[in-house]
């Protein structure tokens, strides 16, 4: 997409009824807080149409937003710190457990799986333990099958038939393969998920069910108990619902703290300026971390922001006015038109960013270049306006811990034996979310845990 913009300019023709436009002046006008609609084929390509995430009407998504009330906001978000602790840190202890042993491990599994374990809990109210099965992880955003099926693309066409064929795949697995598979784990968590909707739906009929099964109440029954439409309810609805938002609550961090920490380990300078900025803000590794004290580490906010500016989703985002005549410049578009954009090309646009765009240098962060702010309304991997990502803030916390427990609990290096290159971390592949040229993150390290 790049390249077709600077060979026809700002605006581009995909389709009978969609533009691209890439010109930073009405990014914010078309991101703003406005009633626009969602392109439909956004969530029915992953056939999680029901889900928030691939709401289409405004006034839908707004209703079901709403529904899950406080449960992403930043004051909710630090209460659910003695819960990401808890699993960051069996995560440490298999960290621990592979130095004891010789071993490298995978830093790219361990930031996918206690992110997954943390939304599980948030969202399910139990548990499902990734972090003790790599394999499991990594089925996750193993994307390699997406070389022979193509279901990424193929949803796009046929997007109707997405949640039959998941399971068909998850049935015939199970016929065929005597049990689920940890590298089909993804479509066992579907399984898992509507399995414990149900669940929950038995207890919000019956209390006494919950007593001793939960240790906090599940996302998903603050959303069950707020009025909505009956459609809204079905299993089949909120199921997706539930994994939707499960899967932006460990997709995105780990991607992201997987490159950032490739970044940083590949300059030890950036390195060891993170190391003592996190021994003076956690002096005590034995006691939890401070949320306060991590908040006010630049260098750990400008590490984050550089990672994610390097990892928002490749792809086009879709809005459309279903109203009203959509203008940019010159142009009129008729109600119904879909205008794309992209937050990938904001993202590594050197108007903004400078000549070294495709650096990852934290410093632009708290350097002159960011001098009141100028660069923060285009930190936009959360896309930005009414459909800004609704965990943004947890998110933060969470990217926030994870760094520090990881950075200042052990010494890393990247395992030289295993060829680590851009083609297993950096984007390449439109997945909604990046994908590495080799299709799967990989990270692996030596981690020797500090003495104090």
């Amino acid at each position: 997409m790049p390249e077709l913009h600077l060979k026809y300019g700002p605006i581009i023709r995909l389709g009978p009824n969609e533009v691209h436009i890439h010109d930073l002046s009405y990014f914010n006008q078309l991101l703003a807080f406005r009633p626009l609609n969602k392109w439909a084929m956004t969530g029915k390509q992953f056939g999680i149409s029901e889900a928030i995430f691939g709401t289409e009407d405004y006034k839908h998504y707004t209703k079901k937003r709403a529904a899950f009330g406080d449960s992403f906001s930043r004051s909710n978000a630090l209460k659910l710190q003695d819960l990401m602790n808890e699993h960051i840190n069996k995560a440490c202890e298999i960290i621990t457990q592979r130095h004891t042993e010789g071993r490298t491990v995978d830093l790219a599994y361990i930031y996918r799986g206690a992110p997954a374990d943390i939304f599980t809990e948030f969202i399910f109210g139990k548990q499902f333990n990734f972090i003790d099965d790599e394999v499991s992880t990594r089925g996750l955003y193993d994307r390699k099958h997406e070389v022979l099926f193509g279901m990424f693309n193929l949803g796009r066409h046929i997007y109707f038939l997405i949640p039959l064929l998941c399971d068909l795949i998850w049935q015939k697995m199970k016929q065929t393969a005597g049990g689920p598979q940890p590298q089909w784990s993804m479509l066992g968590y579907i399984s898992w998920a509507k399995a414990t909707i149900q669940e929950i739906q038995e207890e919000m009929k019956d209390p006494s069910k919950t007593a001793g099964s939960r240790k906090m109440k599940p996302v998903m029954t603050t959303f069950m108990e707020a009025k909505l439409a009956d459609s809204d309810k079905t299993i089949s609805a909120l199921s997706q619902q539930g994994v939707a938002v499960w899967s932006g609550g460990w997709e995105t961090v780990g991607t992201t703290i997987t490159l950032g920490t490739y970044q940083l380990l590949r300059n030890s300078k950036m390195a060891d300026q993170l190391k003592s900025e996190l021994r003076t803000a956690w002096p005590d590794i034995r006691l939890p971390p401070s949320m306060d004290a991590l908040d006010a580490c630049p260098y750990l906010t400008a590490v984050i922001k550089e990672s994610l500016r390097f990892t928002p989703p490749p792809g086009r985002l879709s809005r459309y006015n279903p109203r009203d005549v959509e203008r940019y410049k010159d142009y009129e578009f008729p109600p119904g038109t879909i205008i794309s954009t992209s937050l990938s090309m904001v993202s590594r646009d050197p108007s903004i960013w400078g000549s070294d765009a495709d650096v990852f240098r934290p410093e632009r962060w708290i350097g002159k270049e960011n001098a009141g702010g100028e660069l923060d309304q285009w930190a936009v991997a959360f896309s930005k306006g009414t459909h800004v990502c609704a965990g943004l803030e947890i998110a933060w916390v969470e990217m926030r811990l994870l760094f520090a427990h990881i950075f200042r609990k052990f010494d890393l290096s990247i395992d030289t034996a295993a060829n680590i290159t851009d083609d297993d971390i950096l984007t390449y592949h439109d997945g909604f979310t990046g994908v590495s040229k080799n299709w799967c993150q990989r990270l692996p390290v030596w981690a020797k845990p500090v003495s104090s």
